[in-house]
């Protein structure tokens, strides 16, 4: 056996005793080998955030793993034994293969019989199928029946925390450190490192739009063809496509918007009046800009310049006018002004009156203008308009067309309204299935398909699992639009309210505490859109009543 080790521990933070040579001892059976692999690198690579780690080290390092075979010995070696007692806190790792083994149960006894049962911590892993409950994972001596108390367990199947969540909340364990506070730190952490790559990033496509608007002006200056000036504008908005995603939104903007300001300034612009062409494309790439970093206004107001514009030089029925003239409509219903979308959305479906009833930019109109009717209240009309929607998406479009996602969730949402809620179940499941082979298992339009999902189940009285539903939607949210985001708090809220009402109040009030703090933060709350919901007051009072004094 041959410990795995780097500078012994120094005795700070939450090592007691500086006889004490390793942070953790991990149990494992010979199957779950690669995950033992895993949790010690995780530990020792890991840097705790300086606003969470007090005295601590940077890194938990190091940790005991034995990485061979027990064989066939009756006893545990002196050297496992002899690392069992110099560790600070034990992490078994937990499988139905591990609850069998004899091996971890021996390791877990004599870490009880020399450190007591506080500082032993569970992980359970993907190896384990679901149907399995935490307790049937635990090996012997850890079970509620026999130690007297339930053990807390990160679970990292897909199921439960996941793998990345269940890691930090052990280290979280093992360091004394609240899980909460370490996980807003890690969000922090993440967020800054993404807000720097997409700074750097934006200014290389800023400095790419800036060479492209110089080349342009030689271009006229040179008398070049026009179509010339029209390729380099539409290179430069295929660029911003490419540069930020929808999963950019959450992002600080307050390095990249004078970027994209600069851009846009009225001078800069004036270069590109003997291309008219090119203006509009590069308008139209400082409005999809503007529309990404959620400066709405600024938006409107480049889109309004540009469709008229386009209007004039190209006609309405160019495609480039009719993709401003939706993505207009669209930004009007999104800032509230529902009347103005709804009037632009009706002209634009004049403009495509001659087209097929399956003509992809026709179908965009239509939905777009069932969004507007929603937005002001006429859900009638607007569930008539989602059900043509999704039947002509059915026949029409084939099974790998994006836009079948979109109008079959806006069908999800007409038929729960409809009270329609077993065919609202089958028709979300459907959704999320394609959702997650087209986008992927976490990409936030699946994670929105999940939401939906998880309402229906609701609607039905299965609260269980749309808890799982929210919880995973949660999550995966969190990492892939940020904590902060509307969709991440919303289904943060849907989770605790699920577990609040099925009676679970520990896991409700370390849900609300995850997603909102604790206290309830009241602009996450706010965010959610649930603010009157009364899981907040319960989630209020659970503050007040843990900090009463204790007689």
């Amino acid at each position: 056996m041959e410990p795995a080790r780097s500078a012994r521990p120094t005795g700070n933070g939450a090592m007691p005793a500086t006889d004490e040579e390793y942070w953790a001892f991990i149990s494992y059976g010979h199957a779950d080998k690669r995950w033992a692999a895993r949790l010690q690198h995780f530990f020792e690579s890991y840097s705790i955030p300086p606003e969470v780690r007090g005295t601590l080290p940077a890194r938990l390092t190091p940790v005991f793993r034995d990485r061979e075979v027990l064989g066939a010995a009756h006893n545990l070696s002196e050297e496992i034994r002899r690392a069992i007692v110099a560790s600070h806190s034990m992490v078994v790792i937990c499988s139905p293969e591990s609850a069998k083994s004899v091996w971890v149960k021996r390791e877990v006894e004599l870490f009880m019989r020399t450190h007591g049962d506080a500082r032993i911590f569970c992980l359970i892993v993907e190896r384990a199928d679901g149907s399995f409950r935490a307790p049937e994972l635990l090996p012997e001596p850890l079970r509620p029946e026999v130690c007297g108390r339930e053990i807390l367990a990160a679970d990292a199947r897909p199921t439960g925390d996941g793998a990345k969540r269940a890691l930090l909340k052990t280290l979280a364990g093992v360091a004394g450190i609240s899980y909460p506070a370490l996980a807003r730190s890690q969000e922090r952490r993440a967020a800054r490192r993404q807000a720097v790559a997409w700074a750097t990033t934006l200014a290389l496509v800023c400095v790419i739009s800036s060479l492209g608007v110089a080349a342009l002006w030689q271009a006229r200056e040179a008398r070049r063809e026009a179509s010339r000036a029209e390729a380099t504008s539409k290179y430069l908005f295929s660029a911003l496509i490419d540069f930020l995603p929808r999963s950019a939104k959450g992002i600080p903007t307050g390095a990249l918007l004078p970027l994209i300001d600069a851009n846009a300034r009225p001078e800069k612009l004036a270069l590109l009046e003997g291309e008219p062409e090119a203006l509009f494309h590069v308008r139209k790439f400082l409005a999809e800009a503007y529309l990404q970093l959620d400066q709405r206004d600024k938006a409107v107001a480049m889109l309004e310049t540009n469709l008229a514009a386009g209007r004039s030089l190209l006609g309405d029925d160019h495609e480039d006018v009719i993709h401003q003239h939706w993505r207009l409509a669209t930004a009007y219903n999104e800032a509230g002004r529902g009347e103005q979308a709804e009037t632009l959305q009706r002209q634009l479906l004049q403009v495509l009156a001659d087209r097929p009833p399956d003509d992809p930019m026709r179908l965009d109109a239509l939905n777009g203008l069932a969004n507007c009717l929603a937005t002001q209240g006429n859900t009638e009309e607007a569930d008539r308009l989602y059900s043509k929607l999704y039947n002509l998406s059915q026949t029409h479009l084939p099974p790998d067309h994006s836009g079948r996602l979109i109008y079959t969730s806006n069908y999800v949402n007409a038929l729960l309204r409809a009270g329609q809620t077993a065919e609202a179940l089958t028709v979300s499941c459907a959704n999320l299935e394609q959702s997650e082979k087209l986008r992927g298992p976490s990409h936030p339009e699946t994670s929105f398909a999940r939401y939906q999902q998880g309402l229906a189940l609701v609607n039905v009285g299965d609260l269980e699992a749309a808890s799982v539903a929210f919880g995973q939607a949660a999550r995966d949210l969190r990492i892939s639009v940020g904590p902060e985001h509307y969709l991440t708090l919303l289904n943060g809220y849907s989770v605790t309210a699920s577990l609040w009402q099925l009676g679970r109040e520990e896991e409700a009030r370390a849900a609300g505490a995850e997603y909102f703090g604790s206290p309830p933060d009241p602009e996450r709350v706010k965010a959610s859109g649930k603010a009157d919901d009364p899981v907040f007051e319960f989630l209020a009072e659970s503050v007040v009543d843990d900090d009463a004094p204790r007689k």
